[in-house]
C-alpha cells in the first residue's frame, strides 16, 4: 500500500530549521513535482534564503519505488551543495515505507545514515543522528 503523499514521480523540498547536538528540527519549503526518476530544487530560492538566514538544513525528496538510498546522483549533488553552502547537511529521502535521512558532513562525503527521521503535518521534520 502506498504511503499517503507519495507520488509515482519524484517531489522535492527544502529543509530550514536548525540543529542542537544530534537533532535537526526543521520544516519543508518550496515542494517540487518532478519525474518518474529525477526532480529539481528551487536552487535560487536555496541561495537567497541561506544568504539571509542561514537556516537550509537540507533536502527531501521521494525515491517513489522503495529505495531508501542516496543515489550517485543524490551524492553528487548533496556533495555539490555541502560544497556551495559551505555546511554540512541532510539529505532526507522518503519512500513508501520510510524516511531515512542521510548526513552529508563534507563535500567528498557520501552521507552517513542517521538513527530516526519523523515527519509530521504542515511539513515538520525531527532527525536524531547518533
Amino acid at each position: 500500500m502506498k504511503k499517503p503523499g507519495i507520488t509515482p514521480n519524484e517531489e522535492s523540498g527544502i529543509l530550514v530549521g536548525s540543529r542542537r547536538g544530534n537533532i535537526w528540527l526543521g520544516r519543508l519549503h518550496r515542494r517540487l513535482h518532478g519525474g518518474p526518476s529525477s526532480v529539481d530544487f528551487d536552487w535560487a530560492w536555496v541561495l537567497e534564503r541561506e544568504e539571509k538566514r542561514g537556516d537550509v538544513i537540507g533536502f527531501w525528496h521521494t525515491h517513489p519505488f522503495g529505495f531508501d538510498g542516496p543515489s550517485r546522483r543524490d551524492i553528487r549533488t548533496m556533495q555539490g551543495w555541502v560544497s556551495c553552502l559551505g555546511k554540512p547537511l541532510l539529505c532526507l529521502i522518503e519512500g513508501d515505507k520510510n524516511l531515512v535521512a542521510h548526513f552529508f558532513q563534507t563535500d567528498e562525503d557520501s552521507g552517513r545514515r542517521l538513527t530516526e527521521a519523523h515527519r509530521f503535518e504542515r511539513g515538520l521534520m525531527v532527525i536524531i543522528g547518533r
